[in-house]
């Protein structure tokens, strides 16, 4: 019998590519959903709640791994049961039992305010709002993980697909204001090929933690990404391809500081060169993201 692979937040943007790897692999999947008409045939469906432990218990009877992807990303007034206690309710499970591989999806937002424009693990953690602040206090729930398992956190940038597209957003106006500033766009395919990545590369002892971006990329900037997807739509030679015309990126960051208080400036990158040293490479990348972007545009 295959090993069976627990999967918390199965129906997102990422659990749910997540999950399709898995089944492509061999592995049976169960998955934890509160939606009580959700039906999947490829995959076992216990319905309940992270909270409740007797559900908890079902999703990881039996399980050698855990995809933990489940999160409130946008009800503040639930974030913190979710994120937090959900996270706490569902590891107080897993360290009784025979766990192998535990992948947490976390944020890079976690890091918060910076001072440094290159970010990378090491970088002090300084979260402001309350979604970060949940999903780091959810990365220290995991990091007092006390089961067998090895762990790994992952912190992607901004995860996009056709269904979370911000291209149509991006009028002319905002790309000459905002459009020196970087975009951090990564796409969700790229998320979940890391979530799967360390099962057959334990380069770790028992715990990591990987931020997941493409910042490396020149061109992901604002005005970068709508340039590309120009060029990709009239199916132009993408190495000249040039950032659109826009302001310094000194310029939106002083407007946003002097409304909205501090903040990160323009030119943060957040390095992904850990889990490339790893040997991960991006299945997508930038390009890869952009052409699939552009397709729904």
């Amino acid at each position: 019998m295959s090993d069976l692979a627990a999967v918390t937040g199965a129906t997102g943007m990422v659990g749910k590519r997540i999950v399709s790897a898995l089944i492509a692999r061999g592995l049976r999947v169960r998955i934890l959903t509160r939606a009580a008409d959700h039906r999947d045939s490829r995959t076992e469906i216990v319905h309940g709640d992270l909270s409740d432990a007797v559900s908890v218990g079902r999703l990881l009877e039996g399980a050698t791994m855990l995809f933990h992807c489940a999160a409130e990303l946008h009800d503040e007034t639930r974030m913190w049961q979710t994120n937090v206690e959900g996270t706490e309710s569902l590891l107080e499970v897993a360290e009784k039992t025979d766990l192998k591989y535990i992948c947490h999806l976390s944020s890079v937002g976690v890091i918060g305010l910076v001072s440094n424009p290159l970010v990378d693990e090491t970088t002090e953690c300084r979260p402001m709002n309350a979604y970060e602040k949940s999903k780091r206090e959810s990365e220290m729930r995991v990091e007092r993980y006390q089961g067998n398992a090895r762990v790994v956190v992952l912190r992607p940038t901004n995860v996009v697909d056709r269904n979370r597209n911000f291209l149509h957003q991006l009028g002319k106006a905002k790309v000459f204001i905002k459009g020196g500033e970087n975009a951090h766009l990564i796409h969700a395919d790229d998320v979940a090929a890391a979530a799967i990545y360390f099962l057959d590369h334990p380069s770790f002892d028992r715990r990591a933690c990987f931020i997941l971006s493409c910042d490396e990329e020149k061109m992901n900037t604002v005005a970068g990404i709508v340039a590309l997807c120009g060029a990709i739509k009239n199916k132009q030679a993408l190495d000249s391809v040039k950032p659109l015309p826009h302001l310094p990126w000194v310029i939106p960051y002083l407007m946003r500081r002097a409304t909205k208080g501090p903040c990160n400036r323009g030119d943060v990158r957040y390095s992904s060169r850990k889990i490339l040293s790893a040997g991960f490479s991006f299945p997508r990348g930038l390009i890869g993201a952009l052409e699939d972007l552009c397709e729904d545009t």
